[in-house]
């Protein structure tokens, strides 16, 4: 039971540390990606049992990462639209 609330406070500290990152901009978000790239790296050995499946204390990094790189990409595709440059 220990381990489903760790990894949920984890899953919500993530979740708020890329909402902070968002909302300062697009250095702050490139480098919170960075961050959690690095952190799911060092992480990535230990694992726990969570409702009855092994999971590893890197998903929350590794899924915030995604996530975070795929809203980065969006902003910067819609900016370059809205700018009027030509990727």
């Amino acid at each position: 039971m220990i381990n489903e609330f760790i990894f949920t406070i984890h899953c919500f500290v993530c979740a708020a540390g890329s909402v902070v990152a968002l909302l300062l901009g697009p250095y702050a978000l490139c480098s919170i990606i960075a961050f959690q790239c690095v952190l799911s790296n060092l992480l990535v050995l230990k694992q726990a049992v969570i409702f009855g499946f092994t999971a590893t204390c890197a998903d929350p990094f590794t899924i915030g990462a995604t996530f975070l790189y795929h809203n980065y990409l969006r902003a910067c595709v819609l900016s370059a639209c809205i700018c009027g440059y030509n990727a």
